[in-house]
């Protein structure tokens, strides 16, 4: 799956402070798709999303195991 789709793109830091790239299923104005790295620590994280223009915006969630997530 591809890491940027239509000029977007996004990262997941994890409670373990570990940075990925998460790959994008779909990209949408109201929605995206998405899946969290297999090597991502469980708890807290922060999603961040940017543009190709440089918007950027960001979204608290807990990942509570690999395949099971929730936003805050």
């Amino acid at each position: 799956l591809p890491e940027s789709l239509e000029g977007f793109s996004v990262s997941l830091r994890d409670s373990a402070g570990a940075s990925r790239a998460c790959s994008l299923f779909f990209v949408s104005p109201q929605q995206v798709n998405l899946l969290i790295p297999g090597a991502t620590a469980a708890g807290a994280a922060v999603l961040e999303a940017r543009r190709q223009d440089g918007t950027t915006a960001s979204l608290n969630i807990t990942v509570a195991s690999a395949v099971e997530v929730s936003a805050v």
